[in-house]
Parts: structure tokens; C-alpha cells; sequence
């Protein structure tokens, strides 16, 4: 006869835990729930997760490695975007030299950028379930890096749009491998939290480019011909090119010195069984993805196009230097964004705690509501350079959304699929952002409003053109995100 089930030896220890008897067999190689008769063995007590998993939750304690890797995450994130944005700032200078187009110029900043990202993110994201995150977050790092090179050493536009091509492998391996690596360091109440300061790395990266960038631009405007070893003479936006793909280079080895996280990937017998099961979650939950991604790709086509011509809409409007709008621009983004991505995560979490419901998605709407009103009339009616930066500090503060959706995506999909459907969601809202995004600013410059100095009046249109149907489509996308949470291994 079954000895009967015990109660817990030490309830006061794991009161959420629902408990029952076991078995240890001489064989055996670890512990299993059995409730037949032909135990003989003493009885143990382990606890039995019921479907609700925050009954079993890992602590609210985080080890000191899983802030070690944060910190590394948020360099290499850094890394990625100063490589990535650096060309925001040296519009004119590159137009100048290789004889484009403002239309010509969007492509360079978009279009080459996605279309890397685009053939590589699937792949990347279905490795990250896979193999080894540190190794592929190390190869688009190292990748990138000498991509960025290249666009230093370009001569004409297509030698450049092939150098922006390898770019966008930067955030097609770092970005899927980084986010999936966080619900494993980090229990789920601290999660979004984490999600945000690694997501500051975008916000300190654009930063970072813009005010280097600036300072070299000085520096090499009073140093005069800058001459290196092969590559002979150079302008000073090149020089910015190369010293940002060096640096990537030099820092990539850092990921090592994280740990190896788990892999939620099955063995290789399992594997078709779930890509297959992938393939149903997928069918299942089409709403939700389809409405989030199309919500979160119009919110970025706003954010990039701003960050890709702000610093002309300072030049050519206000007539400032470039230089000095490297610097001034570099310091509101390192403060307003980052502020913005911790405040937001931050806010998430606390909104969770206290039973609001959709609080990633409430993030979005309501920040909705301050981005038009700052991007469109704020920018629009800006009698001042300082005016000017007050409306785009208030923009970057607001404009970060990484945090919001990618939290709900943490929270929302299975950890076997989490990696692919982060990087599917990536390759969405990235592709169609950074290639509507600056398109769309330099089409209104270019054939609506027709003068390079009305740029302001693009950028304004462009926030009223997106950010109201983006905030559209996640009201309309609210069911199926609450099916989706109820259904997820964390909520």
C-alpha cells in the first residue's frame, strides 16, 4: 500500500509549493514524481509546479555573474549602435564627398542597413535556440566591426551600401542572443527592469557616436589632411568610420567572460517535432505577433527617421555646426535615453506589481499621446536651436520603447521558442523602421516639401503619419496579447 503524502516539512519555507511523495529507486539518476504502489523506498518531498509559475519562481535575489553579463550586454549594445547611428551625424559631409542625394543618403541609413539584417535574423534567431549565444553574439560583433571599416575606406555609394549591408549583421546575431539570454539570469519581476538598462545601450551607443563623433570632427577641422599608414589621406568622417569599427573589434572577445547561459533547445531527435509545434504556436498566436510587430515597426519608423535627421534639421534650419551638434546632441541622448529605458522598465514592473493590466502595452498608448505632440508641432514650431533641442530631448526620453515590447515578448512566449520569435519581431520592426523611417523624412524633404531646409516640416509629418496608427493597432491587438500572457510559461 502507498505510504500516504506528507505535509510540507518546512512550510513556512516554500508556502506557494504544492507537495508530494517520491521515490528513490538504487538506480536512479534523479528525482521523479511517483504515486504507485511499488515504492519501498523511504518517501521524500519535492515540490510539483502547478501551471501557474510564479509559484515556483526563481528568487527575487540575482547573482553577481548575471550583472557581470548585463554590464558586458549593454557595451556590446553600446558598440552596435555608435557603429550604426554614427552616420546620422555625418550626413552632409558624406553627401558632400560622394556626390548623393538626401534620397540616396535614407537608403544608406536604412534600406542597406535591413537588408543584412533581414537574411540574417531568422537564421541567427533559430541559432540562438541552438548553439552557443556567446559565439554568435562574438562573430556579429566581430562582423559588424569590419564592416564599419569598410565604410570608412568607401569610394562611392555602392562600395558604401555594401559596407552598410554587413552592418546590420550587427543587430540581426546580438539582439535575439542578448534579450533571450536575460529570463534566464533574471527572475521574471526584475525582468523588465533588466530589459531596459540593457536597452539604455541603444540609447548611450547614439549618444556615445554623436559626441565622439563631434569631437573628432573638431578636432580634425583644426588638426587639418589626416594621413595614415595605406590608406593615405583622410576626411574626418571616415576617420569616425574606422576609429568605431576598431573599437568593436577590440571589445568583442568580452562576451567570454559571461557565463554560458542554458539553451532551451531540444535534442536533435526532438528538433522537428518542435519546429513543428513552433509552426502551430505561431498559427495560434498570429494576432498577437501581427498587431505587435506592425505597432512597434511604425513607433521605430518614427524614432529612426528622427535620430537620422536631427543633426541636419540643427544645420540646416539653425545653421550649427556640426561639431557642436556631435556634442550637444551625444549629452541629451546619454541622459534622456537612458533615463528613458531604465524609467521605463522600471515603471513596467512597478505597474505589474500592483495589478495594472497591459502595462507594456499602456506604455506605448500613453507615450503615444507626448510623441506627436512634441515630434509634430514641438519640432514644427521650434523658433530656436535651444527650443529645438528641448523638443528632441523630451522625444528621447519618451521614444524608447525596447523595454515595453520586448518585456511582453519575455513574458508572453515560450522559452523554447523565445529566441526565433524575438528575433522575428526584431526583423520586422527593424527592416520596416530603419527603411520607412529616414526614407519617408527624405521623401517629404525631397519631393513634398522641396527644400533641404524644411526638413522639420518632414519629421513633423512623419510622427503624425505613424505614431497615431501605431498606437491603433496595439489597442486593436489587446486580446490577443492577454491570450498569449495567459498562456505563457512565466505569466
Amino acid at each position: 500500500m502507498a505510504a500516504p503524502a506528507k505535509a510540507n516539512p518546512n512550510p513556512s519555507r516554500r508556502p506557494a509549493a504544492r507537495w508530494a511523495p517520491i521515490c528513490a529507486t538504487p538506480t536512479a539518476t534523479s528525482w521523479a514524481p511517483i504515486s504507485t504502489s511499488r515504492c519501498k523506498t523511504t518517501t521524500k518531498l519535492l515540490p510539483v509546479p502547478g501551471r501557474n509559475k510564479r509559484m515556483t519562481a526563481a528568487p527575487d535575489r540575482v547573482s553577481p555573474r548575471a550583472y557581470v553579463t548585463l554590464a558586458i550586454l549593454v557595451l556590446l549594445n553600446i558598440v552596435s549602435f555608435l557603429d550604426r547611428q554614427v552616420i546620422s551625424l555625418l550626413v552632409d559631409p558624406i553627401k558632400a564627398e560622394l556626390g548623393i542625394t538626401d534620397f540616396q543618403l535614407s537608403l544608406l541609413q536604412g534600406l542597406a542597413f535591413a537588408i543584412f539584417y533581414g537574411l540574417c535574423s531568422i537564421p541567427l534567431g533559430w541559432a540562438v535556440d541552438r548553439w552557443s549565444r556567446r559565439w554568435i553574439i562574438y562573430i556579429g560583433v566581430t562582423g559588424w566591426s569590419i564592416a564599419t571599416l569598410g565604410c570608412g575606406l568607401a569610394r562611392n555609394f555602392t562600395q558604401m551600401f555594401v559596407a552598410r549591408m554587413g552592418v546590420g549583421i550587427g543587430e540581426a546575431a546580438l539582439s535575439p542572443a542578448a534579450y533571450s539570454m536575460l529570463p534566464d539570469l533574471f527572475p521574471p519581476r526584475r525582468l523588465n527592469m533588466a530589459t531596459g538598462v540593457l536597452a539604455t545601450g541603444a540609447a548611450i551607443g547614439t549618444g556615445v557616436a554623436l559626441a565622439v563623433g563631434g569631437m573628432i570632427v573638431i578636432w580634425s577641422q583644426q588638426a587639418g589632411a589626416i594621413v595614415l599608414p595605406v590608406v593615405g589621406t583622410l576626411s574626418a568622417w571616415r576617420l569616425v568610420f574606422l576609429i568605431a569599427g576598431a573599437v568593436g573589434i577590440l571589445l568583442a572577445f568580452l562576451i567570454f567572460l559571461a557565463p554560458a547561459t542554458h539553451r532551451h533547445a531540444p535534442a536533435v531527435a526532438q528538433a522537428t517535432e518542435v519546429d513543428a509545434g513552433y509552426g502551430r504556436w505561431l498559427r495560434d498566436h498570429a494576432a498577437y505577433l501581427g498587431t505587435l510587430s506592425s505597432a512597434v515597426a511604425l513607433w521605430g519608423a518614427f524614432a529612426y527617421g528622427l535620430a537620422a535627421w536631427e543633426p541636419a534639421l540643427l544645420s540646416r534650419v539653425f545653421g550649427l555646426p556640426t561639431g557642436e551638434i556631435g556634442i550637444t546632441l551625444g549629452i541629451i541622448q546619454l541622459v534622456t535615453g537612458v533615463v528613458g529605458y531604465v524609467f521605463g522598465g522600471w515603471l513596467i514592473d512597478r505597474m505589474m506589481e500592483a495589478g495594472v493590466r497591459d502595462p507594456h502595452y499602456r506604455y506605448l498608448i500613453y507615450g503615444g499621446f507626448i510623441v506627436v505632440a512634441a515630434g509634430s508641432l514641438g519640432i514644427l514650431f521650434a523658433s530656436s536651436a535651444a527650443m529645438a533641442y528641448l523638443m528632441i530631448g523630451i522625444l528621447h526620453l519618451v521614444m524608447p520603447f525596447t523595454a515595453s515590447y520586448v518585456g511582453h515578448l519575455q513574458m508572453s512566449v515560450p522559452a523554447r521558442y523565445r529566441g526565433r520569435t524575438i528575433a522575428l519581431v526584431m526583423l520586422i520592426m527593424t527592416v520596416t523602421a530603419t527603411t520607412i523611417g529616414p526614407m519617408t523624412v527624405a521623401a517629404f524633404t525631397d519631393y513634398v516639401f522641396g527644400a533641404p531646409d524644411r526638413v522639420g516640416h518632414s519629421i513633423a509629418a512623419t510622427a503624425i503619419l505613424f505614431i497615431p496608427a501605431s498606437m491603433l493597432l496595439l489597442v486593436l491587438g489587446l486580446p490577443a496579447s492577454r491570450r498569449a500572457a495567459a498562456e505563457s510559461e512565466i505569466l
